[in-house]
C-alpha cells in the first residue's frame, strides 16, 4: 500500500491538504475501516471499476469523482481491485461556502459529485488526469478551487468560529463554552452548524476529540491510559464506550488488527 500527503502550495483557511492512496495487489483482499476526520472530501477513483464503502450498513459503490459529507463514526473501504485514489480534504465549512448547499443532507453519505453538484464536477474534472503525479494533480486542483466565489454571511462566520475554539481546544471543550464567545443562540448555532457542517455542534466536537485523540495514539506521543486523563474521560468504561461508539470494536480489540490503512488515513 503505497500512501502519500500533500500540503497545499500556500497556507489557507479552506483546503488543508491532499492525499493520494494506492491500494496494490498484494494488498487484497482488504476491508480498511476509516474514522471521519472533522473534514469534507472530494476522492477521484482512477478506476472503471466500482469500490465498496459501507457507512452505518449502507452501501455506496463507488468510482469516479466523488463527495464525502461528514459521518460520525467509522465506515468500511471495500476495493474491489488495486486502484488509485486522489482525495482532498477541506475545511468543514469550505463545501457549503463555495456550493451554498445544505450539508447534512449528504451526511453519511458518499455521492458521486455530478448528482450533488454538476457545476463543480464540470469545472474540475478536467484535472485528474492519470497520467499526471499526485503534485500536479494537487497543485492544479487547487488553482481551481481558489478561482470559485466564496460564500460569506454571520451565520457562516459564527460556526467558523466555533470550529476555531474546538480545534484550538482539541476538542477539550463544551458546547457552553463555545457559546461564550458567540452572540447566538444554542438552537440557532445547533441548525446552522447542521446545515453548513453536515453534524451537531455537541457531534462534531466529539468526533474532534476523539480523531485527535486517535492521531496521538497512533503518532505514538500518547497511550490509551494516558487519554483518559488528557482528554477528559471520567474512567474506563466511559472511554470504552466512545471507543465502540466510533470504531465498532473495543480497544483492546483495536489493538490486535492490521490498522495500517487506518493510520495512514489519520495523517490527513
Amino acid at each position: 500500500m503505497k500512501f502519500e500527503r500533500i500540503f497545499c502550495q500556500k497556507p489557507n483557511k479552506f483546503i488543508t491538504s491532499f492525499f493520494e492512496f494506492e491500494i496494490e495487489e498484494k494488498d487484497m483482499p482488504l476491508v480498511g475501516n476509516l474514522l471521519p476526520t472533522a473534514q469534507s472530501h472530494l476522492l477521484y477513483f482512477f478506476s472503471d471499476e466500482k469500490h465498496k464503502v459501507v457507512i452505518n450498513n449502507k452501501s455506496f459503490l463507488e468510482n469516479g469523482l466523488v463527495v464525502c459529507g461528514q459521518s460520525y463514526r467509522s465506515y468500511e473501504f471495500i476495493p474491489t481491485c488495486p486502484v488509485r485514489v486522489f482525495g482532498a480534504n477541506f475545511h468543514a465549512t469550505f463545501l457549503h461556502k463555495i456550493l451554498g448547499k445544505q450539508m447534512s443532507s449528504i451526511t453519511d453519505s458518499h455521492l458521486p459529485l455530478k448528482d450533488f453538484c454538476q457545476l463543480l464536477h464540470d469545472k474540475i474534472i478536467h484535472v485528474f488526469k492519470e497520467e499526471d503525479s499526485s503534485k500536479e494533480i494537487a497543485k492544479n486542483l487547487e488553482k481551481v478551487l481558489f478561482s470559485i466565489p466564496v460564500k460569506d454571511n454571520k451565520n457562516i462566520n459564527y460556526v467558523d468560529i466555533a470550529i476555531d475554539l474546538i480545534h484550538q481546544k482539541k476538542g477539550r471543550i463544551s458546547v457552553e463554552e463555545v457559546l461564550e464567545y458567540l452572540t447566538i443562540s444554542q438552537k440557532n448555532l445547533e441548525i446552522q452548524f447542521k446545515k453548513i457542517v453536515g453534524l451537531t455542534p455537541l457531534k462534531y466536537i466529539k468526533l474532534y476529540k476523539f480523531w485527535h485523540l486517535m492521531k496521538a495514539y497512533e503518532s505514538e506521543i500518547i497511550d490509551f491510559n494516558e487519554a483518559l486523563d488528557y482528554y477528559n474521560y471520567y474512567d474506563l468504561s466511559h472511554f470504552n464506550r466512545d471507543f465502540k461508539l466510533f470504531m465498532k470494536v473495543k480497544p483492546t480489540e483495536y489493538i490486535k488488527r492490521d490498522n495500517t490503512l487506518i493510520k495512514k488515513y489519520l495523517s490527513i
